[in-house]
């Protein structure tokens, strides 16, 4: 069963706002399948034109293959309107994909002499979890994310190379930015939550009053009849 057959819009809306403010549309559905897609071609045109090891390149084409065919399966999906759905799925696939590539490349740079800087991509990739699932679940992407980052970098580097020694303080680099950017986005997702708490507010009164001047005026026609009687 589907996740928006169990979970309706209210239910959903509730979750939401304990999660950090997650939230989804049609838009944003079809957007992230498309540009899913889009970025998969890309990287893997990127592989066989950068990437020598063919090993790295059989697993590489494999991983994003896959992306490919279950961003399709959420195509699917989103022509039933299951965007709840399509949202946590994309969002736990994006997810091992990812980690995957990263243990992939982590492991094909350790073989080589020269330095680099992979843990630049950390930023983008943490901070549009947290614009995409909220502040809230985006900080849990981004512990586990750290850890993955951390693990892989001593599992797979000589301890006395310049990544293990600038382990430390690239982790703390990456949690204060990204502390930062789940800041700013609880900042905001509180003040548009409080605008709508006020805006519904605002209707209901305006229900309240439509429903009395409503009473009135039936009173009134009564009261009218009556004299005519």
């Amino acid at each position: 069963m589907l996740l928006d057959e169990v979970v309706n819009k209210q239910t959903f809306a509730r979750i939401a706002r304990h999660l950090g403010g997650v939230e989804t549309s049609p838009v944003a559905e079809w957007t992230w399948v498309i540009g899913r897609i889009l970025i998969a071609l890309a990287c893997l045109v990127g592989t066989y034109l950068f990437l020598d090891e063919l090993g790295v390149l059989v697993i590489v084409s494999i991983v994003l293959g896959f992306t490919m065919s279950y961003s399709l399966v959420l195509a699917a999906v989103l022509l039933s309107r299951q965007y709840r759905t399509a949202l946590f799925a994309g969002s736990a696939l994006d997810s091992a994909v990812m980690l995957t590539l990263w243990l992939v490349i982590i492991r094909s740079l350790s073989t080589t002499a020269s330095e680099n800087d992979m843990y630049l991509a950390l930023y983008p990739i943490l901070a549009i979890a947290i614009l995409r699932l909220g502040w809230l679940m985006g900080i849990v992407f981004a512990v586990v994310w750290l850890g993955w980052f951390g693990w892989s970098t001593l599992a797979y580097f000589p301890a006395d190379s310049y990544a293990v020694q600038q382990l430390p303080l690239r982790i703390v680099f990456i949690a204060i930015t990204i502390g930062l950017v789940s800041f700013i986005v609880s900042q905001f997702q509180f003040a548009r939550r409080d605008e709508l708490a006020k805006r519904r507010e605002a209707e209901q009164r305006l229900r309240e009053v439509s429903a009395l001047n409503r009473l009135f005026r039936e009173h009134m026609q009564e009261e009218h009849a009556e004299e005519l009687v």
